[in-house]
């Protein structure tokens, strides 16, 4: 039983919330506001307020009165007692605002008084108080997400490859899998490989976990290598014994992403790391269009640079099915940022062996280095070139010259290889052809040291650009040395972090005194943002700088926010508001830049707000303000004001 008669006044009520933290932090002229749209309820002992997935009531239930008990009910249907709310405590936030169905049951377990306050007063409170919002992160962060995931659905018309795209592996996948011991020879894999039609055979342990994976392929090269019987050979000495997993709750482009990174035709599907299925490129070409797997193939086998170019113009038709799709923004920047590293690959193998009749082979360990937006794997339409070539010092005067003279004729062929395929020359000469961006590995050690120590503004570009790199060929473990030595040359570098932060904090969002995106108020692009320039700019490098100084290894932009969370840097609810924050301004781009390249037009990341939905422009509201708390957070933490 419920009984909606009030025995309060608007006083009374003013009074109640006047002592509920966060309602205590609100000015006294909003909270007599608020009083006037808060209604009363009150519930008999014993009674349920709401069951386990009813949808939301819209309200927020501030208790007067009572004792609530929070229950919650398995998969097997067993209760449990999860918690309890008292007097002057409040339930029902968690899914206020994203609209889902509550998580739990709660029951009064005496008479209940409560006070209602509605969906919208109380979103209306969170946008206008930050005090207010902070209290509730995790609440603004699930509403946040909600309402990106209601924008990323509706910003782009349904495909009719969607409900494909979304398909889960254990919907793709090939079961029972045939399994072997890893003790049984290669021979009498062949014959199971065989009898049965198939292309590999998983092999388990005894308890029935996983111990590798043989292929068609294994039998063919490994045995060959060997030059032995296959009757002699031992299958799980051929066998890959780190197969690529995927559980059975991936998707489709996380299966697909896994296989390219992989280089592997095959995914075993694992639960528990016992294998329950396996996925081949087949079963993908069988659900899907084929061409990104064409497009894999087309990269790895092209052997001039003119057909190779041909091949980047698939990708930009790959990447616009992914958006058409809903395809998720870190998965779309994954799996354009593959093909472009292995397109990279192979303008490097393609000039390598034009040099090889002049020049001869390498000769030097050396890595090829990519860095912007492709170092932090977000690039997602071909810009312009930023990479550089390390390789390793070398003592012998001659020979050192001779190392020089030869990479630097290679990154010249490499560069205008790249141009050909699309990714112009960068203004700034930021490029392996430049004697600046090409050196042994002392010589790159001497010029972080130089940028560190250094205040010009160059130095902090060359900064902010270098901190991204990523190796994308050769010898692998020249990067790793010299990340390490990078992020080494921080510590205790107080200047030069915050010579970085005040870069990073240079200029204001696009926001409103009245927390509104704002555009450009005269000019060209007269009431639009560019998201580049004026937004992701901060997010970037704010996010760099604070895993640098956490010292964090990587340089993708998501990873790096992991990295924060896990080293308690920042909260797990702000983590979360800078995620989709940072997915938000990535979806905005993909769409504006992608329909700018249909037009015939360049991608140049302009926004026009008139063209936003009330929903985008709460979306890209809430982003801006999160990327506002992590700028004036990075301010107090380097002490720049």
């Amino acid at each position: 039983m419920s009984s909606t008669y009030s025995p309060l006044n608007n006083d009374d009520i003013y009074n109640i919330l006047a002592e509920i933290d966060p309602f205590s932090s609100l000015e006294t002229r909003v909270i007599k506001q608020l009083v006037s749209k808060v209604n009363f309820k009150k519930y008999a002992e014993n009674n349920f307020i709401f069951r386990q997935n009813e949808e939301s009531r819209k309200v927020l239930f501030v208790i007067i009165s009572g004792v609530i008990e929070i229950r919650v009910r398995n998969e097997k249907g067993q209760e449990s007692v999860a918690g309890y709310r008292l007097q002057g405590e409040f339930f029902g936030e968690t899914v206020l605002l994203t609209g889902k169905s509550y998580p739990a049951s709660v029951k009064a377990l005496t008479n209940l008084e409560c006070l209602l306050i509605p969906r919208d007063e109380f979103e209306t409170l969170l946008e206008t108080n930050a005090g207010f919002a902070s209290f509730f992160g995790k609440v603004v962060a699930d509403r946040f997400r909600s309402l990106f995931n209601e924008v990323a659905t509706n910003i782009t018309p349904a495909s009719s490859y969607e409900d494909k795209a979304w398909r889960r592996a254990s919907e793709l996948m090939t079961y029972p899998v045939i399994t072997s011991s890893p003790s049984e020879k290669a021979n009498s894999i062949a014959s199971l490989m065989s009898s049965n039609r198939i292309s590999a055979v998983v092999l388990t342990q005894e308890d029935g976990t996983l111990a590798g994976l043989i292929t068609e392929k294994d039998l063919v090269e490994k045995i060959v290598a060997q030059n032995s019987p296959p009757g002699n050979i031992q299958c799980i000495n051929i066998a890959d014994k780190n197969p690529v997993c995927v559980t059975t709750d991936s998707y489709y482009y996380q299966v697909l992403l896994e296989m390219i990174k992989g280089q592997t035709k095959h995914a075993v599907v694992v639960q528990d790391n016992k294998p329950i299925g396996i996925i081949t490129t087949r079963d993908l070409i069988r659900s899907r269009n084929t061409s990104v797997i064409s497009v894999i193939d087309k990269l790895e086998s092209q052997q001039d640079i003119y057909h190779l170019s041909l091949v980047g113009r698939e990708i930009d038709q790959i990447l616009t099915r992914l958006i058409n799709e809903n395809a998720p923004v870190p998965e779309i920047l994954d799996i354009i940022t593959e093909f472009y590293d292995r397109l990279t690959r192979q303008v490097i193998t393609i000039s390598i062996k034009k040099m090889l009749p002049d020049f001869g082979p390498p000769p030097a360990k050396f890595c090829w280095l990519t860095m912007g937006s492709s170092g932090r794997r977000e690039q997602y339409v071909r810009t312009d070139q930023d990479n550089a070539l390390l390789y390793e010092t070398i003592n012998d005067q001659q020979a050192a010259k001779h190392a020089e003279n030869y990479f630097a004729h290679m990154s010249a062929l490499v560069i205008e290889g790249l141009a050909e395929c699309g990714f112009a020359h960068c203004p700034g000469e930021i490029m392996a052809t430049n004697p600046l961006w090409r050196g042994p590995e002392s010589f790159f050690k001497l010029q972080v040291s130089k940028w560190v120590e250094g205040s010009e503004n160059l130095h902090i570009r060359m900064l902010t650009v270098f901190l991204d790199f990523r190796p994308v060929y050769g010898y692998l473990p020249l990067a790793e040395k010299l990340r390490n030595f990078t992020v080494d040359s921080f510590a205790n570098k107080q200047l030069a972090l915050a010579f970085l932060a005040q870069d990073a904090c240079q200029g204001r969002l696009p926001l409103s005194f009245f927390g509104k995106p704002v555009g450009e108020r005269t000019g060209e692009h007269r009431s639009e943002i560019n998201l580049k320039s004026s937004v992701a700019v901060h997010l970037i490098d704010c996010v760099r700088l604070l895993a640098l100084k956490s010292k964090s290894q990587s340089t993708n932009t998501i990873e790096r926010l992991q990295d924060l969370k896990e080293y308690n840097v920042l909260s797990e609810d702000l983590i979360d508001l800078l995620e989709t924050a940072f997915q938000t301004v990535m979806l905005f781009r993909l769409h504006i830049n992608l329909e700018k390249i249909r037009s015939g037009e360049l991608p140049d990341n302009y926004l026009h707000l008139r063209n936003l939905t009330s929903r985008e422009t709460l979306l890209l509201k809430d982003a801006l303000k999160a990327i506002d708390k992590l700028m004036n957070i990075t301010r107090e933490t380097s002490l720049i004001y």
